[in-house]
């Protein structure tokens, strides 16, 4: 079998894709801070089916099993209206992603045109017109 390098066919290029993901997966903090994320996204949609008490995310009054310890029955324990804690903190990270996506889904959305017109334009990103006033002012030597 004759090697493609000898051949004398160029070497493929790895594309940035595969390059990115490359140092990614090497970085191990990365890698766990992504973990985290993507079991969050998990546990926020799928908060009924993996929660103990689903009905305690409302308003459900239970006064019998008020400020209990943690225990099995009651993983993070009960509040003052003897409602489950881990259920309240998972169907939490609902509303938390929910915030988080429509506060930053439309800055993200008008950034990115704008941040790429000055890169496209003739004068090109170098410009004096790209520099803020502040950056201006602070490069003169007087």
């Amino acid at each position: 079998m004759v090697d493609d390098v000898a051949a004398g066919e160029p070497e493929r290029p790895l594309s940035n894709a595969y390059q990115n993901w490359y140092r990614f997966s090497r970085n191990p903090t990365a890698v766990i801070g992504a973990a985290i994320v993507i079991l969050s996204i998990l546990a926020a949609i799928f908060a009924p089916l993996i929660t103990p008490y689903p009905e305690h995310a409302g308003s459900l009054v239970n006064f019998r099993a008020r400020h209990l310890p943690p225990s099995a029955e009651y993983w993070f324990g009960t509040d003052n209206v003897g409602r489950d804690l881990f259920t309240r903190c998972i169907f939490g990270l609902r509303v938390s992603l929910l915030l988080a996506l429509v506060v930053l889904a439309p800055p993200f959305r008008s950034a990115r045109p704008s941040g790429s017109s000055p890169a496209i334009s003739a004068a090109g990103p170098r410009s004096s017109s790209c520099a803020s006033p502040t950056s201006r002012s602070r490069s003169r030597p007087w």
